[in-house]
């Protein structure tokens, strides 16, 4: 019996061994290319003198899962992605990412005026199923620029067809304007999510979006048909027209998507509906953590629901400055039951939430709830500066303490400030930490997982 024990036990270490082997041989595998404007080499990408001259070039057959394609500072024209990975893990996905000196430094052919911003003309996701498992990363803030200009179809960046585990980081996806008197000549979008396919929407699965500044569009997202997708640590602004014959500017326009996750993103300036859940065919949606603020429009919305039932809504975390329609229905539309609002900071606002809110702080007006606090004074460090962390201060008329536990994943903030770490819950996108006192940082380069 014992050894057939030991036995086990060896084909156990053998196994693990085997499996650890396959890891390692599989990082050793993963290769390096590389993109530079006005290389004059060999152009297979496979150096810096070599490398590919423009985005359009880069030889899609020669990727394979684990390898990074890194882009150097310049003007390039629009990137058809070409290759899937085939696992949501370091050696199964293709990552695309700027190139930077703390990468690339000690390289052969290496320059310093590499290491600057990238920008290309567009990027697209054109076949089925061609592109999945695949990271885009500025690796700084708006590290790789993708503009787009005024008309039908404009856009950053499109999904034309269905894929899976897409993630998009420190992006800046800029419109054709940032001023409130710019006229869109067509519905321009930053990222549209419209996967048609002929006859129906392709689903988009496991897209993550972190990081990223959509701003000076008419739509900054058209969101259709995805599942499991998370927005997160975003900053969504100036969406206007000055005009609205041809552009209904919305931050984020969702129709038949399932469990979907928006959450720490700051969201100011734009014009009509913060998110407008379409056609009654929109499943949960967890809005959790994030900053709506500096409206010039009093007849924005931070949510509408219109044609039929969308959710279960779930508005949790959330601090709303200036936006006066707050989460509305139109159109025949209703929040799914189930749908509802707690820990929510509404100033220089009505509280305008959910059907079933409680928990919630305003400056002004009441608040449906028991718990809610009506008529709160100033609870921000620095409200002129936009600044909405809470100050120290814990009284009848102020939000710290007076929140209602609702669990993980909502016991973190936007700054991965512990909420409740003394006691009761804190209201609002963010909870009071000490200033000047270090803050963990958000989760960059991490799986993050929707609610």
């Amino acid at each position: 019996m014992s050894q057939s024990r030991s036995s086990r036990y060896l084909c156990r270490s053998c196994l693990l061994l085997v499996a650890l082997l396959a890891v390692l041989a599989a990082q050793a595998m993963a290769t390096s290319y590389y993109v530079r404007a006005g290389a004059a080499g060999s152009s297979n990408g496979t150096s810096w003198a070599n490398a590919w001259p423009n985005v359009s070039s880069i030889s899609w057959s020669s990727i394979a899962p684990g390898d990074t394609i890194w882009i150097a500072g310049g003007s390039y024209g629009t990137m058809t992605i070409g290759k899937s990975g085939t696992a949501d893990t370091a050696t199964g996905r293709i990552f695309i990412k700027r190139a930077t000196g703390a990468a690339h430094g000690s390289d052969t052919g290496w320059s310093a005026g590499f290491d600057s911003l990238v920008t290309v003309a567009g990027m697209t996701w054109s076949a089925l199923n061609v592109g999945s498992y695949v990271t885009v990363d500025g690796q700084v803030d708006a590290g790789i620029l993708i503009p787009h200009g005024d008309g039908s179809g404009n856009t950053s960046v499109s999904f034309d067809r269905g894929n899976s585990y897409v993630t998009l980081r420190n992006l800046d996806l800029a419109g054709p304007s940032d001023l409130h008197s710019h006229h869109h000549t067509g519905d321009d979008r930053s990222l549209d999510l419209t996967a048609w396919n002929g006859s129906s929407y392709d689903v988009i699965d496991h897209l993550t979006v972190q990081y990223v500044r959509f701003h000076g569009t008419c739509t900054a997202i058209w969101n259709m048909r995805t599942s499991n997708a998370i927005f997160e640590y975003n900053q969504i602004y100036n969406v206007f027209d000055d005009n609205g014959a041809v552009c209904h500017p919305d931050v984020f326009v969702t129709s038949g998507t399932t469990n979907l996750t928006f959450r720490f993103n700051k969201i100011y300036q734009y014009e009509d509906e913060g998110i407008m859940a379409l056609n009654g065919d929109n499943g949960t949606m967890y809005i959790y953590g994030n900053l709506w603020y500096a409206q010039t429009n009093t007849n924005a919305r931070i949510m509408e629901t219109q044609m039929g039932a969308n959710g279960p809504a779930y508005f949790y975390n959330n601090t709303i400055d200036g936006i006066s329609l707050g989460v509305m229905t139109a159109n025949g539309g209703n929040w799914a039951a189930g749908s509802q609002g707690r820990n929510n900071i509404w100033w220089n606002t009505g509280c305008n939430g959910l059907s079933d809110t409680d928990y919630d702080f305003t400056s002004s007006g009441s608040c449906s709830g028991t718990h809610s606090i009506h008529s709160g004074s100033n609870p921000f460090g620095d409200l002129l500066n936009h600044d909405y962390s809470l100050i120290s201060t814990v009284g009848s008329t102020f939000p710290r303490g007076k929140g209602v536990d609702l669990g993980a994943p909502y016991d973190v903030d936007a700054n991965g400030t512990a909420r409740g770490a003394s006691g009761a819950w804190d209201i609002g996108a963010y909870a009071f930490y000490v200033l000047g006192a270090a803050l963990p940082a958000p989760p960059q380069g991490v799986t993050v997982t929707a609610k």
